[in-house]
This record gives structure tokens, sequence and C-alpha cells, in this order.
């Protein structure tokens, strides 16, 4: 992290023990979380524009949704049929 030009900030103040340490505490980790997550985006539109990353592979069978929805069940009936929740059922749907 130090090439990054980040170090790490001892501070003995910092305990989980207390309400305020422990506010300090879930402070410092949100930021870093944060960073973690910026980074990793970062990375993924990198390796998209360069055609190495595609996504995640689907796991829901959308055809099939699209036929069971087409035939007159509703999304709650399609996501029990598949097992699936329909909140999948109604990402599809609105996708298409």
């Amino acid at each position: 992290m130090k090439a990054e030009g980040c170090g790490v900030i001892r501070s003995e103040k910092i305990s989980g023990g207390s309400r305020d340490g422990r506010v300090e505490l879930a402070t410092v980790l949100e930021f870093l979380r944060r960073f973690i997550k910026e980074r990793q985006r970062e990375g993924i539109e990198r390796a998209t524009g360069s055609g190495v990353y595609a996504g995640g592979k689907r796991r829901v069978d959308r055809c099939r949704i699209m036929t069971l929805s087409k035939a007159g069940n509703g999304a709650a009936a399609t996501a029990v049929a598949l097992g699936r929740s329909r909140m999948q059922v109604h990402r599809v749907l609105r996708e298409s």
C-alpha cells in the first residue's frame, strides 16, 4: 500500500472497547472498504476495456422466464416454478 501513496496510521486511542473507539474504527473501516471497491471498479473497467473481463456467467434461464411470463404466469408463479426469487424474475422482465 505504501507504493500507492497509502500508509498505516497507528493510534493507541482507537480501541473497540469504548463507543468513541468503535465509531472511529467503523469510520476507518468504511473508508478502507470504499477505497477497495473503487480500486476493484477501476480494475474491472480496465479489464472490460481490454476485452479480458466479460462479467459473471448468467445463472437464470431468461428464455424460460420469458416463456412462462408470456404464457400468463405472474412473477411469483414464475419464480416458484424456476426456484428463483421474484426479484430475479422482475429484473429479467425489466431488461427485456
